[in-house]
């Protein structure tokens, strides 16, 4: 759930446990942090995977594109895996 100052946490009933933020960084664009925490079957921390997006909406406000990064990271906060990405979007109707 994306609340309007910002914040996002899970959904009651969601059994991933995710917290965010997102916030405005400049006219027409966007950086949302979003943390996912990861359980072993024991109920103990196995890491978690922390992903940024920054967005950037075209001036007309009909498309956007934006950047993806994230991190896995073990119970001992140390990187295991990155990757990043591209997206694009453009308003249907």
């Amino acid at each position: 759930m994306v609340e309007r100052h910002g914040r996002q946490q899970s959904a009651r009933g969601d059994q991933r446990h995710r917290q965010g933020t997102w916030k405005k960084s400049a006219i027409g664009a966007y950086v949302a942090e979003l943390r996912f925490w990861r359980y072993l079957p024991d109920g103990s921390p196995a890491g978690q995977h922390r992903l940024t997006r920054t967005i950037t909406l075209a001036a007309d406000g009909k498309s956007l594109t934006s950047t993806i990064t994230t991190q896995a990271l073990d119970a001992s906060d140390n990187m295991m895996q990155s990757a990043c990405g591209a997206e694009t979007g453009v308003r249907a109707g």
